[in-house]
Formats: structure tokens, C-alpha cells, sequence
């Protein structure tokens, strides 16, 4: 072994070989098939150490199936959907200066392509390009020939044809459930497909209605059993309110809710109607029926 170990000089010889060789490039043949896969990176940056980890590991059972006399075919896929990628190029687009310094000075962009990446397609085109050269210098051994984005139309045909054979064997169904809600864009997202706002939960609360003549009087709790004990309503005299028609399953009701409460019931599965605004002191002083005791309460 040579005492003097250089690293790029071995590496490069080697990779070369690799390459000139096509000794990753996956052919069909009488070997029995694996086929190995690892979660793509996001393209809304270059790749981190957490990346070379996932990829590593991926790469090891490759060669290890390889030295076993498989005939290992190991791809690799960009994940290019999403909210982050297209909240970049409206931040880029619109030069806002956390973001410029954030990808010239961290991520390596230079001064003059970094104002370029107005569009999520831009932006791809630059991180895919990053990506391959990174992981094209360590070494991986995955088969370029195949490497491909979610956003192709053919990966995109893949993943329909998946969920159409589930469907088919009865292991998925359509339902609705609660999800985080970006009501800028209109579509639900989650923890990796937002700017900020990554800490938001999404929490169980019961519902408890109040009754107050023909209006409900709404309220959130964590702990139901402790509406037995209830003596009162607090109403915030600051806070406006608004009377809503509210249907759901063919049921009506009129809530009195604060103006807020009310643009978050448009996102939840009930029909919401604006009817009138409703001054707090109005609602102050009012008897309401405890729906689990069905004694009076007033409201404070």
C-alpha cells in the first residue's frame, strides 16, 4: 500500500475505469434481477452530509448484491414536486435578500446565475446538474443512464399505474381526513413542503355547542369530561364576531363565531356562510344551554 495515499488521484483513476467500463450500466441477462432505489433528494438545494448517509447505505447493498452475482440495476430519481421548490423562485424572483445571501454564500450559486432561478424549472435544471456531479464524485455506482425526476411524464404514468393496482387489490380507499392547509396556494401540504410554519400540529379538539335560542355558541375543548363542570362562557370584548350559517350533512345550524374562527371554517369540511356581524357586547350577559348538563350558563 502506497504511503503517501491521494485521495482525487485513486478516486478519478477509478471512476474513470468505471465509466469507460459501464460496469454500473445494468443490462438483461440470465442473473437473477435486484433492483435497489433510495429516497430521492429534494432539489431546492445542493446535497448535504444527511444525503451522502442515505445514499451510501443504498450504494453498499448495490455492490454487495453485485459481488453476489446479481445483476443489480441502481437508478436515481430527483423529487422536484412540491411547494419549497416553487416558494423559492417567487423569493429569487423577487431578490429577497435572506434567501440571495443564503444560496450565493452557503450554496455555492454564483452571483451572476443565482438571480436566473426565477422558475421551479430553473431551479431543477441547476440542483439536477449540482446533484449528478456530486454524487458522480464520490463514486456511487448507479446507472446515469436512468436517472429521471417525478415531475417526467413516464415516472408520473408509474405512479398512477401503482395506485390504480392498489385500489384494484382493495388496500387503499378514498376518504377525508384532516391535513395542514396552505390557503395561499389552495393545497394541502406537509413539514417538507413549506417555507415556514414547520412546528403547525394538527390537533384533536371536541367540539361542545352551547345554545343560545336559534344560535350556537361554539367552543373547542381537549377535555370534554370537564363540560359537567362548566359555570360560565368567556367572551372577549375586543375580538369581532360574526353570525355564520353553517350545513353539514344536510343540517343547519347558526354559529356565533369570532371573524378568524370563521375564515378557518371555510377550509374544513362544512358548508360556511357569512350572514351578519355580531358586536361582542351583544352576546355578553346571555343565557346558553350546557349541551351535556342542560343547565343554564351565561356568558361573561
Amino acid at each position: 500500500m502506497e504511503q503517501d495515499y491521494k485521495p482525487h488521484e485513486i478516486e478519478s483513476k477509478w471512476q474513470k475505469k468505471w465509466n469507460e467500463s459501464r460496469i454500473f450500466q445494468a443490462e438483461p441477462d440470465k442473473r437473477e434481477k435486484f433492483f435497489i432505489t433510495i429516497p430521492y433528494p429534494y432539489l431546492n438545494g445542493n446535497l448535504h452530509a444527511g444525503h451522502t448517509r442515505t445514499f451510501t447505505i443504498g450504494d453498499v447493498v448495490a455492490r454487495h448484491k453485485r459481488m453476489l452475482g446479481y445483476n443489480v440495476l441502481y437508478p436515481m430519481g430527483f423529487h422536484v414536486t412540491g411547494t419549497p421548490i416553487v416558494g423559492l423562485a417567487e423569493l429569487i424572483a423577487n431578490r429577497d435578500p435572506q434567501t440571495m445571501d443564503v444560496y450565493e454564500r452557503l450554496h455555492g450559486i454564483p452571483r451572476d446565475i443565482l438571480p436566473t432561478l426565477d422558475t421551479p424549472e430553473k431551479i431543477v435544471d441547476y440542483f439536477k446538474v449540482e446533484a449528478e456531479k456530486a454524487m458522480r464524485m464520490i463514486g456511487y455506482s448507479i446507472d446515469w443512464r436512468r436517472k429521471f425526476t417525478t415531475t417526467d411524464p413516464t415516472y408520473k404514468k408509474f405512479i398512477e399505474w401503482q395506485y390504480t393496482r392498489l385500489e384494484e387489490k382493495g388496500l387503499i380507499v378514498k376518504g377525508s381526513h384532516p391535513v395542514k392547509w396552505c390557503p395561499n396556494d389552495n393545497n394541502p401540504v406537509e413539514d417538507h413542503d413549506i417555507l415556514h410554519g414547520e412546528e403547525a400540529t394538527i390537533v384533536e379538539y371536541t367540539l361542545i355547542k352551547f345554545r343560545h335560542k336559534d344560535l350556537v355558541l361554539p367552543c373547542a375543548t381537549l377535555r370534554p369530561e370537564t363540560t359537567y363542570g362548566v359555570t360560565n362562557l368567556w367572551v372577549n370584548p375586543e375580538v369581532d364576531y360574526v353570525k355564520a350559517r353553517v350545513e353539514k350533512d344536510g343540517n343547519v345550524e347558526f354559529w356565533v363565531v369570532s371573524r378568524d374562527a370563521f375564515r378557518k371554517l371555510t377550509f374544513t369540511d362544512r358548508e360556511v356562510e357569512y350572514v351578519e356581524d355580531v358586536p361582542a357586547k351583544s352576546i355578553i350577559g346571555i343565557k346558553l344551554t350546557n349541551p351535556v348538563t342542560g343547565d343554564e350558563v351565561i356568558s361573561l
